[in-house]
Protein backbone atom coordinates (compact mmCIF):
# COMPACT_ATOMS: atom_id res chain seq x y z
CA UNK A 1 0.00 0.00 0.00
CA UNK A 2 1.52 3.43 -0.75
CA UNK A 3 1.95 6.07 1.99
CA UNK A 4 -0.33 8.60 2.07
CA UNK A 5 2.17 10.85 2.83
CA UNK A 6 2.80 10.56 -0.68
CA UNK A 7 -0.92 11.84 -1.63
CA UNK A 8 0.23 15.29 -1.01
CA UNK A 9 1.81 16.74 -3.95
CA UNK A 10 5.23 18.15 -3.14
CA UNK A 11 5.83 16.77 0.05
CA UNK A 12 8.54 15.07 -0.56
CA UNK A 13 10.74 18.06 -1.01
CA UNK A 14 10.45 18.80 2.60
CA UNK A 15 12.66 15.35 3.50
CA UNK A 16 14.81 16.32 0.68
CA UNK A 17 16.04 19.61 1.77
CA UNK A 18 16.95 18.45 5.20
CA UNK A 19 19.02 15.75 3.87
CA UNK A 20 20.76 18.60 1.25
CA UNK A 21 21.12 20.33 4.12
CA UNK A 22 22.57 17.63 5.82
CA UNK A 23 25.19 16.99 3.25
CA UNK A 24 25.84 20.20 2.49
CA UNK A 25 26.76 20.87 6.31
CA UNK A 26 28.74 17.43 6.47
CA UNK A 27 30.45 18.62 3.50
CA UNK A 28 31.56 22.29 4.19
CA UNK A 29 31.13 21.43 8.44
CA UNK A 30 34.60 22.49 9.03
CA UNK A 31 34.53 25.77 7.07
CA UNK A 32 31.12 26.38 8.15
CA UNK A 33 31.34 26.09 12.23
CA UNK A 34 31.77 29.35 14.06
CA UNK A 35 34.46 27.75 17.02
CA UNK A 36 36.24 25.53 17.70
CA UNK A 37 34.63 21.58 18.41
CA UNK A 38 37.59 21.48 21.19
CA UNK A 39 38.37 24.66 23.22
CA UNK A 40 37.81 24.23 26.37
CA UNK A 41 36.18 27.89 28.31
CA UNK A 42 34.96 26.32 31.61
CA UNK A 43 34.40 30.33 32.09
CA UNK A 44 31.88 30.10 29.90
CA UNK A 45 29.57 26.39 30.64
CA UNK A 46 26.50 25.92 30.40
CA UNK A 47 25.36 29.17 29.13
CA UNK A 48 22.20 29.49 27.29
CA UNK A 49 22.02 30.41 23.33
CA UNK A 50 19.90 32.83 21.68
CA UNK A 51 16.61 32.77 23.38
CA UNK A 52 18.97 34.74 26.67
CA UNK A 53 20.32 36.98 24.09
CA UNK A 54 23.50 34.99 23.42
CA UNK A 55 23.95 35.32 19.81
CA UNK A 56 28.04 34.48 20.24
CA UNK A 57 26.63 30.81 20.90
CA UNK A 58 23.28 30.44 19.20
CA UNK A 59 22.86 26.48 20.79
CA UNK A 60 24.03 27.78 23.91
CA UNK A 61 27.54 26.09 25.24
CA UNK A 62 28.33 22.36 27.23
CA UNK A 63 29.37 21.85 30.36
CA UNK A 64 32.92 22.28 29.06
CA UNK A 65 32.24 25.31 27.52
CA UNK A 66 32.44 24.12 23.61
CA UNK A 67 30.36 25.69 21.30
CA UNK A 68 27.08 23.77 20.40
CA UNK A 69 26.36 24.56 17.19
CA UNK A 70 29.91 24.07 15.92
CA UNK A 71 29.94 20.86 17.42
CA UNK A 72 26.57 19.60 15.71
CA UNK A 73 27.72 21.16 12.34
CA UNK A 74 30.89 19.38 12.91
CA UNK A 75 29.58 16.47 13.85
CA UNK A 76 27.16 16.63 10.93
CA UNK A 77 30.56 15.34 8.79
CA UNK A 78 31.70 12.48 11.21
CA UNK A 79 27.85 11.10 11.29
CA UNK A 80 28.17 11.72 7.20
CA UNK A 81 31.45 9.61 6.90
CA UNK A 82 30.42 7.35 8.94
CA UNK A 83 27.39 6.23 7.49
CA UNK A 84 28.73 6.51 3.93
CA UNK A 85 31.47 3.89 4.88
CA UNK A 86 29.57 1.44 6.84
CA UNK A 87 26.82 1.37 4.24
CA UNK A 88 28.92 0.64 1.55
CA UNK A 89 31.03 -1.77 3.27
CA UNK A 90 27.30 -3.69 4.11
CA UNK A 91 26.04 -3.47 1.04
CA UNK A 92 29.20 -4.65 -1.07
CA UNK A 93 29.19 -7.62 0.86
CA UNK A 94 25.42 -8.53 1.62
CA UNK A 95 25.21 -8.12 -2.14
CA UNK A 96 28.16 -10.18 -3.29
CA UNK A 97 26.59 -13.27 -1.44
CA UNK A 98 22.87 -12.86 -2.20
CA UNK A 99 24.11 -12.82 -5.53
CA UNK A 100 25.62 -15.87 -5.00
CA UNK A 101 23.38 -17.39 -3.17
CA UNK A 102 20.06 -17.19 -4.99
CA UNK A 103 21.93 -17.71 -8.23
CA UNK A 104 24.03 -21.09 -7.34
CA UNK A 105 21.57 -22.36 -4.90
CA UNK A 106 22.87 -25.93 -3.61
CA UNK A 107 25.32 -26.17 -0.42
CA UNK A 108 26.46 -22.61 -1.24
CA UNK A 109 22.91 -20.78 -0.08
CA UNK A 110 22.43 -23.70 2.75
CA UNK A 111 25.51 -21.91 4.15
CA UNK A 112 25.29 -18.24 3.34
CA UNK A 113 21.82 -18.32 4.72
CA UNK A 114 22.99 -19.81 7.85
CA UNK A 115 25.44 -17.20 8.57
CA UNK A 116 22.38 -14.73 7.54
CA UNK A 117 20.03 -16.58 10.29
CA UNK A 118 23.37 -16.35 12.79
CA UNK A 119 23.67 -12.52 12.63
CA UNK A 120 20.28 -11.75 12.95
CA UNK A 121 19.60 -13.58 15.76
CA UNK A 122 22.39 -11.68 17.84
CA UNK A 123 20.75 -8.71 19.51
CA UNK A 124 22.77 -5.69 17.30
CA UNK A 125 23.05 -3.31 20.61
CA UNK A 126 24.81 -6.44 22.45
CA UNK A 127 26.59 -7.93 19.76
CA UNK A 128 27.91 -3.91 18.62
CA UNK A 129 28.83 -3.44 22.63
CA UNK A 130 30.77 -6.56 22.68
CA UNK A 131 33.04 -5.95 19.77
CA UNK A 132 33.29 -2.46 20.13
CA UNK A 133 34.79 -3.16 23.85
CA UNK A 134 37.10 -6.36 22.20
CA UNK A 135 38.50 -4.09 19.21
CA UNK A 136 38.56 -0.84 20.46
CA UNK A 137 36.09 1.88 20.08
CA UNK A 138 37.99 4.08 17.10
CA UNK A 139 36.18 5.23 13.94
CA UNK A 140 37.12 2.94 11.84
CA UNK A 141 37.08 -0.19 14.10
CA UNK A 142 32.89 0.96 14.54
CA UNK A 143 32.64 0.81 11.03
CA UNK A 144 33.76 -2.28 10.15
CA UNK A 145 31.67 -3.52 12.94
CA UNK A 146 28.37 -1.61 12.13
CA UNK A 147 28.96 -2.98 7.82
CA UNK A 148 29.59 -6.98 9.64
CA UNK A 149 26.15 -6.38 11.63
CA UNK A 150 24.58 -5.02 8.48
CA UNK A 151 25.36 -7.29 5.86
CA UNK A 152 22.71 -9.89 6.15
CA UNK A 153 19.60 -7.62 5.51
CA UNK A 154 21.25 -7.02 2.39
CA UNK A 155 21.99 -10.87 1.93
CA UNK A 156 18.34 -11.92 2.76
CA UNK A 157 16.89 -9.19 0.07
CA UNK A 158 19.49 -9.53 -2.81
CA UNK A 159 18.68 -13.44 -2.61
CA UNK A 160 15.15 -13.53 -2.50
CA UNK A 161 14.81 -11.36 -5.58
CA UNK A 162 17.39 -13.37 -6.99
CA UNK A 163 16.05 -16.48 -6.92
CA UNK A 164 12.68 -14.58 -8.45
CA UNK A 165 14.79 -13.29 -11.30
CA UNK A 166 16.61 -16.16 -12.67
CA UNK A 167 13.75 -18.23 -13.22
CA UNK A 168 12.75 -15.35 -16.13
CA UNK A 169 12.85 -15.80 -19.64
CA UNK A 170 15.68 -13.23 -20.36
CA UNK A 171 17.68 -15.25 -18.01
CA UNK A 172 16.56 -18.18 -19.76
CA UNK A 173 17.64 -17.37 -23.29
CA UNK A 174 20.83 -16.06 -21.62
CA UNK A 175 22.07 -19.86 -20.47
CA UNK A 176 20.46 -21.12 -23.94
CA UNK A 177 22.82 -18.47 -25.49
CA UNK A 178 25.62 -20.00 -23.54
CA UNK A 179 26.54 -16.89 -21.29
CA UNK A 180 28.89 -17.68 -18.58
CA UNK A 181 27.12 -17.28 -14.77
CA UNK A 182 29.28 -14.55 -14.05
CA UNK A 183 28.07 -12.26 -17.08
CA UNK A 184 24.52 -12.97 -16.49
CA UNK A 185 24.71 -11.94 -13.17
CA UNK A 186 26.99 -8.92 -13.73
CA UNK A 187 24.18 -7.94 -16.93
CA UNK A 188 21.22 -9.51 -16.40
CA UNK A 189 20.42 -10.09 -12.83
CA UNK A 190 22.18 -7.19 -10.69
CA UNK A 191 21.07 -4.49 -12.67
CA UNK A 192 17.13 -5.73 -11.91
CA UNK A 193 18.39 -5.03 -8.07
CA UNK A 194 19.37 -1.19 -8.22
CA UNK A 195 16.09 -0.13 -7.03
CA UNK A 196 16.77 -2.82 -4.23
CA UNK A 197 19.87 -2.02 -3.21
CA UNK A 198 19.03 1.63 -3.21
CA UNK A 199 15.79 1.61 -1.12
CA UNK A 200 17.71 -0.56 1.43
CA UNK A 201 20.49 1.78 1.29
CA UNK A 202 18.83 5.16 1.99
CA UNK A 203 16.84 3.24 4.92
CA UNK A 204 19.99 1.77 6.52
CA UNK A 205 21.58 5.45 7.00
CA UNK A 206 19.05 6.27 9.94
CA UNK A 207 19.36 2.91 11.34
CA UNK A 208 23.35 3.47 11.32
CA UNK A 209 23.10 7.21 12.70
CA UNK A 210 20.84 5.66 15.34
CA UNK A 211 22.88 2.91 16.10
CA UNK A 212 26.14 4.77 16.36
CA UNK A 213 23.98 7.21 18.36
CA UNK A 214 23.14 4.66 20.75
CA UNK A 215 26.97 3.39 21.30
CA UNK A 216 28.15 6.88 21.70
CA UNK A 217 25.44 7.49 24.31
CA UNK A 218 26.68 4.33 26.22
CA UNK A 219 30.18 5.00 26.10
CA UNK A 220 31.35 2.58 23.56
CA UNK A 221 31.11 4.90 20.22
CA UNK A 222 33.47 6.86 18.67
CA UNK A 223 36.06 8.30 21.56
CA UNK A 224 36.43 12.11 22.61
CA UNK A 225 37.24 14.80 21.57
CA UNK A 226 35.27 14.09 17.91
CA UNK A 227 32.24 15.59 17.76
CA UNK A 228 29.12 12.72 17.42
CA UNK A 229 25.58 13.56 17.60
CA UNK A 230 25.11 10.82 20.23
CA UNK A 231 28.07 11.45 21.99
CA UNK A 232 26.59 14.57 23.05
CA UNK A 233 23.37 13.54 23.47
CA UNK A 234 25.25 11.43 26.43
CA UNK A 235 27.03 14.66 27.03
CA UNK A 236 24.12 16.44 28.25
CA UNK A 237 21.98 13.79 30.01
CA UNK A 238 23.45 15.04 33.42
CA UNK A 239 22.59 18.73 32.91
CA UNK A 240 19.03 18.38 31.36
CA UNK A 241 17.71 20.87 34.24
CA UNK A 242 19.97 23.46 33.86
CA UNK A 243 21.42 22.81 30.50
CA UNK A 244 19.01 21.47 28.02
CA UNK A 245 20.46 22.74 25.33
CA UNK A 246 23.51 20.33 25.60
CA UNK A 247 21.45 17.04 24.56
CA UNK A 248 18.20 18.70 22.26
CA UNK A 249 19.76 20.39 19.47
CA UNK A 250 22.24 17.11 18.68
CA UNK A 251 18.98 15.00 19.32
CA UNK A 252 16.98 16.86 16.83
CA UNK A 253 19.35 16.85 14.21
CA UNK A 254 19.33 12.91 14.77
CA UNK A 255 15.23 12.86 14.52
CA UNK A 256 15.25 15.00 11.79
CA UNK A 257 17.49 13.09 9.44
CA UNK A 258 15.84 9.73 10.72
CA UNK A 259 12.87 10.50 9.49
CA UNK A 260 13.67 12.16 6.57
CA UNK A 261 15.68 9.22 5.44
CA UNK A 262 12.49 7.32 5.88
CA UNK A 263 10.31 9.42 3.74
CA UNK A 264 12.93 9.11 0.95
CA UNK A 265 13.37 5.55 1.29
CA UNK A 266 9.16 5.19 0.73
CA UNK A 267 9.02 7.49 -1.70
CA UNK A 268 12.33 5.52 -3.95
CA UNK A 269 10.40 2.53 -2.96
CA UNK A 270 7.50 3.72 -5.04
CA UNK A 271 9.20 5.35 -7.23
CA UNK A 272 12.24 2.46 -8.43
CA UNK A 273 10.32 -0.43 -7.91
CA UNK A 274 8.78 -0.97 -11.35
CA UNK A 275 6.03 -3.69 -9.56
CA UNK A 276 4.41 -0.28 -7.36
CA UNK A 277 4.53 1.60 -9.94
CA UNK A 278 2.27 -0.12 -11.73
CA UNK A 279 -0.18 -0.05 -8.98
Amino acid sequence: MRSAVWRRPGLIYVPMFILFLFVFVGVFGPWLAPHSTTDVDLSSRNEPGFWDGNWSNPMGTDSLGRDVLSRVIVGTRTTLEFCVLAIAMAGTVGTFLGLVAGYFGSWIDVIIMRLVDLALSVPFILLAMVLTVTLGAGFMNLVIIIALLLWAGYTRQVRAEVLSLKERDFVALAKVAGVSPQRIIARHIFPNLTHLIIVLATLQVGYVILIEAALSYLGVGIPPPEPVWGSMVSDGRAFLNTAWWVSTFPGIAIGLVVLSLNLLGDWLRDKLDPRLRQV
